[in-house]
């Protein structure tokens, strides 16, 4: 994100609205990375989501 450069690919069709959306994490949303973790956000943490709330990645 600091440097332009995506770390991603998003499948459009996925995407529930077509767009991504960066915001900071609510405190208490949960994530779970591709690898099966799970991981408690705070409102500290930056995320990306598809515009309904649904939280797909965890820049960084």
């Amino acid at each position: 994100l600091e440097v332009g450069h995506p770390a991603h690919v998003f499948d459009y069709d996925r995407v529930k609205t077509g767009k991504i959306f960066i915001r900071k994490a609510k405190n208490g949303e949960k994530i779970t990375t591709l690898d099966k973790k799970n991981y408690l956000l705070n409102s500290n943490d930056i995320i990306f989501d598809d515009g309904t709330g649904r939280i797909i990645d965890l820049p960084g």
